[in-house]
């Protein structure tokens, strides 16, 4: 896990030495956190309900301040996206995850109405890269615990795509402080590609993910 977060800080730091002079005063540098309920159109045998899993999201982002009403963030995140399944007769319940470090790139912009040092509302979209860096199988059996690889016997999930690509969308707000901005965002994390890797996989697998997050962002010019 420490290496996950060391790549999502690292990418961020990379960002923002390239970053040019002229535009320095308008960068800020932040960090995030929250919670997934993740699904996956990952086909199931018919006795078996879909639910969402529940994973995090954390890691960094840089922004930079186009004009007062718009800006463009660049995140390097560790997130977890999956499904959970639950055999109708109640005996068996697990959640398949994946790990994923995302590279999101998202155009924000405010309200015209927003003022400073009052809660600022906005609006954000842009796209996404998502490479697997870790897949497992949690849950029950009845009294069994099931804590698998997805690779691994005896799930044997090897046949998919670990390279992912999507769009992300949310709303959110944030207020400023001494100190900084402190955020609060409500994202889809929206799969486009199909991560299946054999014509013997039924339909398409994709990802789907309500996150919810919490960050805080040096403010811009100091």
């Amino acid at each position: 896990m420490k290496k996950i977060f060391t790549i999502a800080l690292t990418v961020t730091a990379l960002t923002l030495t390239t970053a040019h002079d002229s535009r320095a005063q308008n960068l800020s540098v932040g960090l995030k956190g929250g919670v997934n309920k993740s699904e996956a159109t990952l086909p199931l045998a018919s006795v078996v309900d879909r639910g969402r899993a529940t994973g995090f999201h954390a890691g960094a982002f840089l922004a930079l301040q186009l004009s007062p009403l718009m800006e463009i963030q660049i995140e390097a995140l560790y997130t977890e996206k999956g499904l959970a399944g639950a055999r109708t007769d109640g005996n068996l319940s697990y959640e398949l995850e994946g790990g994923y470090v995302e590279i999101p790139v998202l155009a924000k912009i405010r309200a015209p109405w927003a003022q400073d040092g009052a809660v600022a509302p906005y609006a954000f979209a842009g796209p996404s890269v998502a490479f697997e860096v870790n897949c497992q199988l949690r849950g029950h059996d009845g009294p069994t615990i099931l804590n698998y690889q997805c690779d691994g016997p005896p799930v044997h999930f090897d046949q998919r795509k670990k390279f992912d690509y999507g769009l992300m969308m949310g709303v959110g707000a944030e207020v400023g402080t001494r100190l900084g901005r402190l955020m609060m965002d409500l994202t889809y994390d929206w799969g486009i590609r199909d991560l299946a890797d054999s014509p013997d996989i039924p339909g398409e697998v994709r990802h789907g993910a309500f996150m919810v997050s919490i960050g805080f962002a040096t403010t811009r010019g100091r």
